[in-house]
């Protein structure tokens, strides 16, 4: 007599045979065993996902960095063992940055808007010398997806300059000569 089983990472029923003359007996269907679904290591962390929520032992399945991040180290190329662990799946993802905000418009304080991540605000004034014509400080955020440019918050829209306008000269004279006598 021997008796059959499933190796590990699978499940299936015992099946006894006798073995006559070479052969064996007792064997109506051959056996069947089914691949155990992983239910450790999944790929975790910020940034991250994965098709990698029902995989079998002997299956692979993928994991990457959502939009707005990249991979930063590891491997997402995941197998499910034998053991119910994912293994190979260690990933780790980071914000994308978006470049510094440039319009080439000497009447606008972008400075705020360097070096920003994914997800992360920062703000649009008039530069010094210079008065909004319409609102006076444009929110943005840097949507790092695609191409790296900001929207704007208040709209949702893709980010465009503010209007500001230089100040006349007179303006500044009343702060520069405070007490002093100026003709002409």
């Amino acid at each position: 007599w021997c008796r059959s089983k499933c190796s590990k990472g699978y499940v299936g029923g015992l099946h006894d045979y006798k073995c006559v003359l070479g052969a064996l007996t007792g064997l109506q269907q051959p056996p069947s065993c089914a691949p155990v679904a992983c239910k450790r290591g999944f790929p975790s962390g910020l940034g991250v996902r994965s098709n990698c929520s029902v995989v079998r032992t002997g299956e692979a399945c993928q994991a990457g960095c959502m939009e707005g991040y990249k991979i930063d180290g590891g491997s997402g190329n995941c197998t499910c063992k034998d053991s119910g662990r994912l293994e190979d799946c260690d990933i780790t993802c980071v914000k994308k940055s978006c470049p510094a905000l440039d319009w080439g418009n000497a009447s606008l304080d972008t400075s705020s808007c360097n070096s920003k991540k994914h997800g992360q605000r920062c703000g649009v004034l008039c530069a010094r010398g210079y008065a909004p014509f319409g609102a006076a400080l444009q929110v943005l955020e840097c949507n790092a997806s695609g191409n790296g440019s900001y929207i704007d918050v208040a709209t949702t829209a893709p980010a465009s300059a503010l209007e500001c306008r230089a100040l006349p000269c007179w303006a500044f004279r009343k702060r520069i000569t405070r007490g002093m006598n100026i003709s002409g």
